[in-house]
């Protein structure tokens, strides 16, 4: 299915990005600039602490894999690693994915197959069940983003 997003949402669109990594961020900014978007805001901050709720239309995403989070204080904010000594981020992103999107907004997230096949993940694929309509999930190839990693 390809969105033309301009179509959807008028020429007003603001562009928001984030993440920890500063290069991303500039690479980021250098493609939007080539491709002449310039309502855009790309903050070099972890999305995990952003405070914006039911605020975005569409989310497109890749979250780190397999980092664990052990701060006890950000592991209380979420339902899916309450109490929890440690989860690993992709869990966590999704759920603050799901409460930052609007009503009838929509998410792209590359995930780790395991999330929707190993049975220790059960409660997350409920958790995603119970909050979403999930319109399609596609399984990459093994070594789809590995040229990536080696140039980082």
């Amino acid at each position: 299915m390809k969105y033309d997003f301009h179509k959807l949402y008028g020429n007003d669109i603001k562009y928001y990005g984030s993440d920890i990594n500063p290069r991303i961020i500039s690479v980021c900014k250098r493609n939007l600039l080539a491709h002449k978007i310039i309502n855009c805001e790309i903050d070099n901050k972890d999305f995990i602490d952003n405070d914006k709720e039911n605020f975005y239309d569409v989310i497109l995403t890749n979250p780190p894999f397999g980092v664990k989070e052990k701060r006890k204080d950000r592991l209380d904010n979420f339902f899916l690693s309450m109490g929890k000594r440690e989860e690993v981020l992709e869990i966590i992103f999704i759920e603050k994915i799901i409460k930052s999107l609007k009503k009838g907004g929509i998410a792209s997230i590359v995930l780790p197959d395991g999330i929707l096949s190993n049975s220790s993940d059960r409660m997350v694929r409920k958790y995603i069940q119970s909050n979403c309509d999930i319109i399609a999930s596609i399984d990459l190839p093994e070594n789809t983003f590995k040229s990536s990693w080696h140039r980082m």
